[in-house]
């Protein structure tokens, strides 16, 4: 099901990303569940149907961001960065499922950033995404400034988890 999905991603709705993350998960199928997971947090977090969620890891990482932000759409909208920054989920090099929707994204911004705080997060978890995917050269802008004009600090964030990782992979 999840090689259909993936051949026509129109068929898909973010909601059922999780749904087929879940029932891989069940089925002890991992890298099937987090790109599944994956394609659900950074396509729209705000469809995820928690209450179905099997990913313990990442229904505590949403509680504990609730907890904290005390704002529904804040705590979804921060959530994948948590999640990756936490490892709940791994963003595999070479991912391209979210390629079309970050340059159609950002073709509809133009030059400006100036978003409500939603989307920016939304605009933000898609830069994550390609950087990590290490997707740069396949867009048409430098996603670490965008991330930086988006949220200084969830960027100053970022680069300390990305600089943590590289340091523990030179001790390897």
């Amino acid at each position: 099901m999840l090689d259909l999905v993936t051949a026509h991603p129109e068929l898909a709705q973010p909601v059922h990303w999780g749904y087929l993350g879940d029932a891989a998960h069940a089925l002890k199928l991992w890298k099937d569940a987090n790109l599944a997971y994956l394609r659900l947090l950074f396509t729209d977090p705000q469809q995820a149907d928690v209450l179905m969620l099997h990913h313990s890891g990442l229904r505590n990482i949403l509680t504990r961001l609730r907890n904290e932000t005390g704002d529904e759409t804040e705590a979804r909208g921060l959530w994948p960065f948590l999640a990756w920054q936490e490892k709940a989920i791994e963003i595999p090099t070479g991912g391209k499922f979210l390629l079309p929707i970050v340059k159609h994204g950002r073709s509809v911004l133009g030059g400006t950033l100036m978003l409500e705080r939603k989307a920016a997060l939304q605009q933000f978890m898609l830069c994550l995404y390609v950087d990590q995917a290490q997707l740069q050269e396949r867009i048409s802008f430098d996603v670490r400034v965008e991330m930086q004009a988006l949220d200084a600090d969830l960027f100053a964030a970022y680069l300390a988890e990305v600089s943590r990782r590289q340091s523990r992979q030179k001790f390897k």
